[in-house]
Parts: structure tokens; sequence; C-alpha cells
């Protein structure tokens, strides 16, 4: 998670979104969602 939360708060959110969507479908799905 903290692998995740530190490149994802660093990309954008439209760049974000795509790129983890395409690396972590299930756990990227969740913060996305959160997220959004």
């Amino acid at each position: 998670m903290d692998t995740i939360s530190k490149p994802v708060a660093e990309q954008p959110k439209s760049k974000l979104v795509p790129t983890s969507s395409k690396k972590t479908k299930g756990k990227s799905e969740l913060s996305t969602g959160a997220s959004t």
C-alpha cells in the first residue's frame, strides 16, 4: 500500500488512474474509487 500511495500521490489523477489500473487492477480500483 505504501509503495502505491507514494507514486499515486505524486502522479496526477488522470495519469495515475490508467497507469495504476494496468499495474494493480484490484488494489488500484479501490484506491482510485475512493480518491475520485
